[in-house]
Formats: structure tokens, C-alpha cells, sequence
């Protein structure tokens, strides 16, 4: 109950959770150090269901942006993190994905919306994945289940806030040096990535392709890491110049 609460608080409030701190010469408030909850007979034999369940909740919170303790202690440092909001937009991001993660040195994950927007199995299918990648506990697909918050309200809203507290948690844990979606993406959704993106201190860029233009940008997965986010924000980045001068021509032909 109390990683729950803890991640509801961070998710919704940014708020922080903090552990007492304890008195190394007295064992009695080290807490359960040895995970004897975890594999005490009642648990792991008799209600085993209860760690699956536990387990698969975790997976779920840290795939969604929860930031735990020991990630906030060591963030990772990716290329890129792609975003898609619809199927269609994962088919349309499908190309320049897959170079970044067949490129050498490169590493990229893509979150989906989930839920009603972007069932992650038709995201895996359209990626020609398997669709096993959807329960798989490895960073390479990450549900954000923000179809579930429509079923809730009409308001757009809700699906504005998960969009953002997700992926402002996925962008502080692994670092992304660009976040890149489809230009046509909707309003609110591209208004919450630009505003999650534009909390990440250590500098990510926000890329806006369109998507006709997608098939002829894959040269962006060769270039380095340090080129591709601005290092001024007043300024555009070498990508989005690059990007800018050549987009038209992509659309013309």
C-alpha cells in the first residue's frame, strides 16, 4: 500500500516519499531486511498470485514514469524516446526506430498511450514485434495505459496529465537525448510532451517530424548523441535545422 501511495503522490503532486532514517547498531529498525515478507510460505506458496501481482504492479508503475529511489540514483542515458499516441503513429514512427535500434552504440525505446488509444499489442504487431515484448519486464516498449483515463472522463485533461506525468518520469530516469514524435500528433498530447520534455535539466529536445518525411531522416540515428539536442534553448539544434532546410524537399517529391 505504501508504494502505491507513494507513487500516486509522485505522479500527481511530485512529490517525493522518504524513509526514516534508522540506527545502524540497532537491527529492530532496519525494517525487513532480509525480504522474509517476500518469501515467508504464505506469500510465495500458498497465496504465490499475491508476489506475481505485486510484482507485475511495480513493472507497471516504473514502465508509466515512476521514479524509484535507486533510478533516481542512477539515471541511464538513452538516444532517443519516441512517443505514439495511435497505432497509425507507430507505423508512421516504425522506420526511424527501427535504425536507431539496429545502429550501432545506439540505444531507443518507444512509449505508446495504451489502453484504447494504442493497445500494446497492435503497437508490437505494427513494429513486428512479438507481442510477448508487451509482458516482457525489459525497457524497450512502455505502456502508459492513458487509454484507460478516457474511459474515466470525456475531458481531455485526464489523458493530458498521464501523458505528461509519465513521460516527464520516463525522461528523468533514462536521460533521452531527443523525444520524437509525429508532427500531426494531437494538440493536448503535444503540448504535454513538450512540457514534460522541457523539465528534464540535463537537456532533451522535443522533435516534431512529419511523417512523410520520416522514411528520409534516417541518416538522424548516425549522428551523435551530443548533436542531436540543443544546447540553447533560444536556438534551433543542428537536427531541427537539418530537418527544417530538407523537410520540403522530402514533401515535394
Amino acid at each position: 500500500m505504501s508504494n502505491i501511495c507513494s507513487y500516486q503522490l509522485q505522479k500527481y503532486r511530485n512529490a517525493g516519499s522518504f524513509v526514516l532514517p534508522v540506527d545502524p547498531n540497532d537491527k529492530e529498525t532496519w525494517g525487513d531486511s532480509e525480504h522474509r515478507l517476500a518469501y515467508v510460505s504464505e506469500t510465495t506458496v500458498i497465496f504465490k498470485d499475491i508476489v506475481q501481482v505485486r510484482d507485475d504492479q511495480w513493472w507497471k508503475a516504473l514502465s508509466a514514469g515512476y521514479v524509484t529511489q535507486w533510478a533516481a540514483m542512477h539515471p541511464q542515458k538513452i538516444d532517443a524516446l519516441f512517443y505514439a499516441h495511435s497505432v497509425d503513429e507507430v507505423k508512421a514512427l516504425a522506420p526511424l526506430l527501427e535504425r536507431f535500434r539496429s545502429t550501432a552504440g545506439k540505444k531507443a525505446y518507444i512509449a505508446i498511450s495504451g489502453g484504447s488509444f494504442c493497445p500494446c499489442e497492435d503497437a508490437a504487431t505494427a513494429l513486428n514485434w512479438p507481442k510477448v515484448v508487451c509482458e516482457e519486464r525489459r525497457f524497450r516498449i512502455f505502456d502508459l495505459a492513458v487509454g484507460a483515463q478516457s474511459d474515466i472522463s470525456d475531458s481531455e485533461v485526464p489523458v493530458m496529465q498521464a501523458v505528461y506525468s509519465s513521460m516527464k518520469g520516463l525522461i528523468k530516469i533514462h536521460n533521452p537525448s531527443v523525444v520524437i514524435t509525429v508532427n500531426d500528433i494531437d494538440p493536448n498530447v503535444k503540448k504535454a510532451l513538450k512540457m514534460a520534455t522541457e523539465t528534464n535539466v540535463n537537456g532533451t529536445t522535443m522533435v516534431l517530424l512529419p511523417r512523410p518525411s520520416i522514411s528520409k531522416v534516417l541518416w538522424m540515428a548516425d549522428l551523435r548523441s551530443t548533436a542531436l539536442p540543443s544546447k540553447d534553448a533560444s536556438s534551433l539544434s543542428a537536427l531541427e535545422i537539418m530537418i527544417y532546410i530538407v523537410e520540403p524537399f522530402f514533401l515535394w517529391i
